[in-house]
């Protein structure tokens, strides 16, 4: 017995849009994600896009050779749906897969060596096995064989002998039309379960040496997200189960990868079947095929990370031989065949005497023993009863000891109870309070916006009555000027008035500083307190004063009766200049005018 170790290859199939990978001779790089740092996945070989089936069959030609020696071989095709597995199985008529290869490989092998071939086909759908080249769909068992090895056999599989390619070419067409497929987002005829095709060689020398192989070829069905496959109602069971039995497969490759002590078999079908070629008696070949495409990254991480742990696995392989020193021949097998199955037939008929005769033995030996009383059967009676009545009073213990629990449970389940009460009166206090509070900051909210809005009105006011002022005062501007101009010519037209002009020209210049202190109290009155207001009750007072002397300026010029109405004039331009302002509250005064008080004339 020697080992062997897993041979995993890598094919990576055409892309079909954004490459996520890259590529080697035996390195495979991921260009995206957490795994672009590393340095790659390591294969044996890996099977660019532009090599074909040759190339693939090529690199596992190693394994079918070797069943000829007498070893067992497995042909592995893994990988996520639409990766290429089947192309690579079985191919089209212009580019043969690696099932017809073998075949053929098999059938040319005959000419030169003395070789019996036997062909399987079959299937594991949704976790049951059928047979492929038989028109009886009933599921098949698998059991473990009875020769004292670790085979796993199923019993009702059809066998076929074949002796030429054309035969095996059919054998492979029935199968796959019996295979169960479905369409789906990402494959028109895709995979719905998984298949094996097995062929039983015995091989013979002329020295009467015998040896015996099984080569199994194996088209897995691809792991998919029925998200991407849009697959709903059936095709979404059918792909449960096909990603439920892969998981199987990976778990079965970690503990073997692992040196576990328990190695997960019987967890699915498939790895029960495959038991041998997993750490068994075989020549593994695993085809683990990818698409580079980024929009099937994870699942080719997924198949990555698989062939990373597979790679690791050894197998121990023998060669198989067939005890006796000369072959028996085939006719003489039939007939043995024949005898056997009499004898067997002729067993079970015997066999149901046999449970007859022991049926009615039991029932005469029952009432024997209930009329006799036997002793014996009393005492065993009596011993049992004893052992029953312990075992009832230890459940009774149990059954106090439970209750006693169970009242200690219920206990504290009140007082859990009591406490969650409590803590939910809190928060509906807390939950009240904070409802309060909640209003009370919507009314705060609500006051602060008007007290806001107020603001902006009170700070406007002032500003208003600046403006009014600011006009008035240009108004009293222009009026200045104008008894400026009436006072020249006066004192043009009338010399005799020179003291009285002299007067007024004094007057005048009081005026003018009066004006000019208006104007400075009005700029001051903007930023003290009082505002506008202040300012405008000193003009009335200063306005008063001018008024006073130019009551005494007119009563100087009494002398000059024929200038008094010049005089007056003068003096009536005087008083209107020097009104009251409008009140800084009210209708604004309309530009150009002043609204003056009316006050008696001078005597």
């Amino acid at each position: 017995m020697s080992t062997d170790r897993i041979k995993v290859l890598c094919r990576v199939r055409p892309s079909k849009g954004e490459d996520a990978f890259a590529w080697s001779d035996r390195r495979v790089h991921c260009l995206a994600g957490k795994e672009k740092e590393r340095s790659g996945f390591l294969f044996q070989k890996v099977i660019t896009p532009d090599q074909g089936n040759n190339k693939a069959y090529n690199e596992v030609k190693d394994a079918v050779e070797g069943v000829l020696g007498g070893y067992n071989a497995t042909v592995l095709a893994y990988g996520h749906t639409s990766a290429g597995k089947t192309h690579t199985m079985l191919g089209t008529p212009d580019e043969p897969g690696v099932i017809l290869r073998s075949v053929d490989y098999l059938i040319d092998s005959k000419s030169t060596a003395n070789i019996t071939l036997k062909i399987s086909y079959f299937e594991i759908y949704l976790e049951r096995v059928f047979d492929l080249l038989s028109n009886d769909k009933r599921e098949l068992d698998v059991t473990t064989a009875t020769d004292g090895s670790t085979d796993v056999v199923i019993p009702g599989l059809t066998v076929h002998n074949i002796s030429t390619l054309s035969e095996g070419i059919g054998l492979i067409s029935r199968g796959q039309d019996n295979r169960r497929k479905a369409r789906t987002n990402l494959n028109e005829h895709s995979s719905r379960s998984h298949t094996i095709f097995q062929i039983d060689i015995v091989r013979a020398d002329p020295s009467g040496h015998t040896v015996k192989g099984q080569l199994r070829l194996v088209d897995l069905a691809g792991s998919e997200n029925s998200k991407h496959a849009g697959t709903s109602g059936e095709a979404m069971r059918e792909g449960a189960n096909i990603n439920k039995s892969l998981l199987a497969l990976t778990n079965v490759i970690f503990s073997l990868a692992s040196k576990s002590s328990h190695t997960p078999y019987r967890d699915a079908k498939l790895t029960r079947i495959l038991q041998n070629s997993l750490g068994g008696n075989a020549r593994t070949r695993i085809i683990c095929c990818v698409s580079p495409s980024r929009q099937h990254m994870d699942e080719t991480l997924q198949t990555l990370h698989f062939s990373d742990r597979a790679r690791v696995v050894f197998n121990s392989v023998k060669v198989n031989e067939i005890d006796g020193t000369k072959t028996i021949p085939l006719e003489t097998v039939s007939e043995l065949l024949a005898v056997y199955q009499d004898e067997i037939s002729s067993a079970h008929a015997r066999e149901k005497e046999l449970r007859s005769e022991f049926k009615a033995s039991l029932h005469d030996v029952v009432r024997h023993m209930a009329k006799e009383h036997d002793a014996e059967a009393f005492l065993w009676c009596e011993a049992d009863y004893v052992s029953q009545k312990v075992s009832r009073q230890s459940s009774e213990d149990a059954c106090s000891a439970m209750r006693l629990q169970h009242e200690r449970v219920e206990r504290d389940r009140s007082k859990y109870l009591d406490t969650i009460r409590r803590l939910e009166s809190e928060n509906k206090k807390l939950r009240k309070e904070n409802t309060l509070k909640t209003t009370r900051i919507d009314e705060l909210a609500i006051v602060i916006q008007d007290f806001e809005e107020q603001t902006k009105l009170l700070n406007s006011e002032p500003v208003a009555s600046s403006q009014r002022l600011e006009e008035q005062n240009q108004i009293l501007t222009a009026q200045c000027i104008s008894m400026q101009a009436d006072l020249k010519t006066s004192l043009s037209g009338a010399s005799l008035m020179d003291p009285c002009i002299n007067a007024l020209r004094n007057k005048l210049s009081g005026l003018k500083r009066v004006h000019s202190e208006m104007c400075n109290d009005m700029k001051l009155g903007e930023g003290v307190s009082g505002g506008p207001a202040a300012t405008g009750k000193k003009q009335v007072k200063k306005i008063k004063i001018f008024e006073d002397a130019v009551q005494e300026a007119v009563s100087s010029s009494a002398s000059v009766k024929e200038n008094i109405a010049t005089a007056r004039q003068v003096t009536s331009s005087a008083k209107s200049v020097v009104r009251n302002p409008s009140p800084l509250k009210g209708p604004a005064t309309p530009k150009g005018k002043l609204l003056l008080t009316p006050r008696s004339k001078a005597k």
